[in-house]
This record gives structure tokens, sequence and C-alpha cells, in this order.
């Protein structure tokens, strides 16, 4: 709240400095005081620079509440109120505005929360995203960006043709009788098989908060498997499939062919989270699947980064900064799901800033 007081005292301050130059007076100077005591009070009360900022404060604040921009709006009121404490209009307006903003923050919380529950991880992240934007300060939302989804606690694995719940976790865990906990994740029967192509949640068994509780409270620290995970998978020796059941390496090695072909034409498009999908459903071995992946990892981590340097910026009241760092990530990843729609945002407001009276 302080931070918001300062902004608004020096958005006030600027606005008196830019009057008192369209009126030719820099502040504070006191050359022709004479000359304005000679004045009746009437011309000077017309003059006084800061007789017209409440008015044009007004005005903007209900032109950018129609636009639905309730933090533009509350912002001109509270230098209404600044300049003019006992108005009851600025105070009634600060007050419902400042609700308004809090009942939008938290539906996007709680569509997040939803999100969340449901696994759609990247539609629950922008929903935290776009509550903290409404209302910086938005405790729990920011306690998911910040902690809840910032340590996974799960990793992701995608079946095989001939997969058991055995063989799954003999590739996950490197232990064929942890079988117990790929079938209770995965609601599956220990000794039935899986569709390939499933993908299965799994929990990381070196997570500091151990093994998670089946209930949505597991999903705390939803995320993707780190690089310790996809090596244990790729070193851990999968289990052959019993004598009844052949492997088909002809058709794998077709599947490995047009999977590749198709994940790297994916990397070349930059469209990196589907040659992520493509390249991690074949052999890490094929040709240069594992390097394929690592520099489609890393492109995205760096992306991811600058974005959230940009969600940083823009929470400083630095819409310029944000938009130089979103700008940045759609050039690492023109297909980032939200940094487009944030440049578009950080724009519109950039260009609200310089139309201030």
């Amino acid at each position: 709240m302080g931070f918001a007081r300062a902004s608004v005292a020096l958005s006030c301050l600027l606005l008196v400095s830019a009057a008192c130059a369209h009126r030719g007076t820099p502040p504070g100077d006191t050359r022709g005081v004479a000359g304005d005591a000679s004045r009746s009070p009437a011309a000077q009360s017309v003059e006084d620079p800061l007789r017209e900022i409440p008015k044009a404060s007004r005005a903007a604040a209900a032109r950018l509440e129609m636009e639905g921009d309730l933090s533009g709006a509350l912002f001109r009121w509270k230098i209404v109120q600044a300049l003019l404490p006992e108005d009851p209009e600025a105070k009634r307006k600060v007050e419902s505005l400042g609700g308004r903003i809090r009942t939008e923050a938290d539906r996007h919380y709680r569509k997040g929360v939803e999100f969340f529950e449901s696994r759609s991880y990247p539609a629950a992240r922008r929903e935290f995203l776009a509550a903290i934007a409404t209302e910086p300060g938005h405790a729990e939302a920011l306690r998911y960006i910040t902690d809840r989804m910032a340590s996974p606690v799960f990793l992701s694995y995608e079946t095989m043709g001939g997969d058991s719940a055995r063989s799954v976790a003999a590739s996950v865990y490197g232990d064929p009788e942890k079988a117990f906990l790929v079938a209770y994740f995965s609601d599956a029967a220990v000794g039935g098989r899986y569709a390939p192509g499933r993908k299965l949640e799994l929990p990381r068994l070196d997570s500091p908060e151990g093994i998670p509780r089946k209930t949505p409270r597991r999903l705390d620290g939803m995320g993707r498997g780190n690089a310790s995970d996809r090596s244990a998978r790729k070193s851990a020796p999968r289990p052959r499939p019993p004598a009844d059941e052949p492997t088909d390496a002809v058709t794998e090695e077709k599947r490995n062919v047009e999977v590749y072909r198709t994940g790297k034409a994916h990397f070349q498009r930059k469209e990196y989270r589907e040659a992520l999908e493509a390249l991690r459903s074949i052999d890490t071995g094929y040709r240069d699947t594992q390097n394929l992946i690592s520099d489609t990892e890393g492109i995205l981590r760096e992306a991811d980064k600058h974005y959230a340097e940009g969600v940083r910026r823009f929470l400083r009241q630095d819409p310029e900064g944000a938009l130089r760092e979103w700008q940045t990530t759609l050039r690492l990843d023109p297909g980032h799901p939200q940094a487009r729609k944030d440049v578009e945002r950080a724009s519109r407001l950039n260009e609200k800033i310089k139309t201030l009276p």
C-alpha cells in the first residue's frame, strides 16, 4: 500500500509540474508574485494548476472504468482522493473499485485452482498470473505461483506397447516391485497392461514432501519431471515383455522414424511444445533425439525465465520493462501460451500512460 500511495503522490507531482510548465511558471518559482497578487482571487483560482487535476482525473477514471480497466480507474480516483481527501465520490469510488478488483482477482484465482486440480497446469498458471496482475497483492495466487507450482513432486511417463505396472515401475524407479505405486496412481490393476501412448503422472520418490496422497492435494507442486527424472527413466532397464507377447521391432522402428520426423519439423518451425510431445514419445537413443529434447527444453526454460521477469516488472509497475521481456519471450518461443496476450496488454497500458494529462 505504501508503494501505491507513493505512486499516486508522484503522479500528482508530475501532473502539477506539467500544469506549471503549461502555464509557463516552474514549480516553486516566485517570479511574478507581485503581479499575481494584483489579480482577483477568482482569476488566481482559475489558473491554479491543482484545480484542474481532479476534474481531469475524474473524467479519465470514468472512461477507464467503462473500458474495463478497473486498475487504471482506481489509480485515477486515488489521485482525486489524494488532492481532495474529503471528496465523498472519490472515497466511494476507491472503495467500490477496490472491491470489484478483489472480486475479479478472486474469480481468476478460483478458476486457477479448478484448472490446477484437474491437472491443466498451463491454464492454471495463466489464471493465477491474471489474478496477480489484477490484484498484485493476491497472496493465495502468489503462493500457487511461487510455491505449489515451483517444486515438482510428480513426473510424466508415456506408456509403450507391452507396458505393465511392473515394467513402468522398473523404468521410472528402477524397481519393478514398486508396481503397486504405478497401479495406485494410474487407477489400474497391478497385473494389467497399458495401451500405448497413455500418459501417467507418477510421484517422485525423492520429493521432500514424500509420496503424496491420492487426493486433489497430492497435486501440490505438480510439474514436469526434471533432468534427473528423465535420465533415470532413460538409464533404467526396461523389462522385456513375456515371450507370448513378442515386440514388433520393425513397427517400432517405423514409429521412431515417423515421430522423429514430425518432432524435428515442429522444432524447426519453433513449435517447441509439440516437438517435445513427439520426441519424448520415442526412444531417446534414436538418432539425435536426446539432443533435440535438450535443446528444446533449454529454449523453453530461457523463454519462461524472460516471461517470469516480465511478470515481475509488470507487478513493479514497469510496463515498458515487462513489454521488453515478453517480446523476448516471443522471439524465443512464438507459441508461448500467455506472452502474446500480455504483450498486447502491456502495449495498451503504455499507450494509456502516454495520454495521461
